[in-house]
């Protein structure tokens, strides 16, 4: 992967209700079809609070693993 795809990337918030009724709320960050990282959590406030980290290690670890590759 480039860093275009990287740049690309992107950014899907959903909430799922479980068959007990609860709600949990999700995010997926896709780089690519079959590069994707989904995060769970029990109420929107607490995901957008981790939104920022979320993001950040999604793409330090696109990077670290494009080096990988690389080398």
């Amino acid at each position: 992967m480039n860093s275009k795809n990287i740049l690309d990337g992107n950014l899907k918030i959903c909430s799922i209700d479980d068959e007990q009724g609860r709600r949990y709320y999700s995010i997926e960050i896709a780089f690519s079809e079959n590069d994707a990282l989904t995060v769970y959590r029990n109420s929107i406030e607490e995901l957008l609070e981790e939104l920022p980290n979320i993001i950040g290690s999604a793409i330090q670890a696109r990077i670290i693993t494009d080096d990988m590759v690389i080398t």
